[in-house]
């Protein structure tokens, strides 16, 4: 089956079923309250110039969404066992966003946009899913609007490679809205990574309410620095690796799991009002095996501390510069030397350096 349409604009919906066939779609304009529904057993085609379009697809084949126009295309389902490939203008007034109870999922992912938005709500979740393949979105970058509860997540989910390529150089924004849920970025689903290519400036992050901002997987490209900056609610860290540096901020706590490191020769970390680590659960880092690593880590608000250790097997001079956890403990472990290149401080300082204590 194919089907064409010069003018679809009015506020019922439109269904399209394409049984084995293949389903063409072109839509000139569309009312804000339309909603195209498409159900085919083969491939999918559909290119738009709608100021917006909501979408609820499903499919057997490969689905590809063309967006002339400055749109902002609202999907409500997308599920396709083949790939699927969207591609918008790079205009600030252009976005895909991914509504509610909302699952984006083909063997394999192509986005390009201004903007991508995942956005939840109620109790329910956005998810974009590779189920075999990569996740390759072109971005200046990726929002998360988190308004349902705090077991609500957003996530990108790649049984594959998540690679997000900035489409202005050195930048991509990760922002969080209200943070009611848990913004999550996966890509341990299959053993994939994830592989942000900013260029020479920061890959950056301002989540604006509380809750948590999760990250996992982060693998840096070829001169990428990394950097998430939180407003509120904790920060909490998997493995970052393969970056030129590694800026880490958070307004609450900055949490790290046992297993997860920092592979980075510079590193930052800072916490305006929690802890960067605990006791018994530091803040691992490392550059390769044998590298050094110069680190800055500042606990700012009074009686916090700052804990962090070499991960397993690193044995590379640890260079501390600036660092402090005001009214509380500021410890660091490391395996090779310590250097202190500027002042450390706390109400307790331990610095221990192959098992002594300095």
């Amino acid at each position: 089956m194919n089907s064409g349409l010069g003018n679809l604009n009015y506020s019922g919906n439109a269904y399209f079923y394409g049984g084995t066939g293949n389903i063409l779609v072109n839509v000139n304009s569309l009312s804000n309250s339309g909603i195209i529904n498409v159900v085919s057993g083969n491939n999918v085609g559909i290119t738009t110039q709608a100021s917006s379009m909501n979408i609820n697809l499903n499919s057997t084949g490969n689905v590809t969404l063309a967006v002339d126009g400055l749109n902002n295309i609202v999907v409500s389902g997308l599920v396709t066992t083949g790939s699927l490939t969207i591609t918008t203008p790079l205009n600030p007034a252009s976005a895909i966003n991914l509504f509610s109870s909302t699952t984006m999922q083909a063997s394999s992912v192509n986005i390009t946009t201004y903007t991508l938005l995942l956005s939840n709500y109620g109790n329910y979740n956005a998810v974009l899913q590779s189920t075999s393949g990569n996740i390759n979105i072109q971005t200046t970058g990726i929002q998360f609007n988190n308004n349902g509860t705090s077991s609500n997540s957003d996530s990108i989910i790649s049984a594959g490679n998540i690679n997000i390529n900035s489409t202005t150089p050195g930048q991509i924004a990760l922002t969080q809205n209200y943070g009611l849920g848990t913004a999550s970025m996966i890509a341990n689903n299959g053993a994939g990574n994830i592989n942000f290519y900013g260029g020479s400036s920061s890959v950056s992050g301002a989540p604006t309410a509380g809750g948590t901002f999760s990250l996992s997987g982060i693998v840096g490209g070829t001169g990428t620095t990394f950097a998430i900056t939180t407003n509120s609610g904790t920060l909490q860290l998997g493995t970052i690796a393969a970056t030129t540096s590694a800026t880490l901020g958070s307004s609450g706590n900055m949490t790290m799991a046992s297993g997860n490191y920092i592979d980075s020769p510079t590193i930052s970390l800072t916490s305006t009002a929690g802890s960067v680590g605990a006791s018994g659960s530091p803040i691992y880092y490392e550059n390769g095996s044998s590298g050094g690593i110069a680190l800055t880590a500042n606990a700012s608000a009074a009686s916090q501390n700052v804990y962090v250790q070499n991960a397993s097997g690193a044995t590379g001079v640890l260079t501390i510069s600036g660092s402090s956890a005001a009214g509380g403990t500021f410890s660091a472990t490391n395996s090779g030397n310590i250097v202190l290149s500027n002042s450390v401080s706390g109400s307790a300082v331990a610095l221990t350096v192959g098992g002594s204590s300095t």
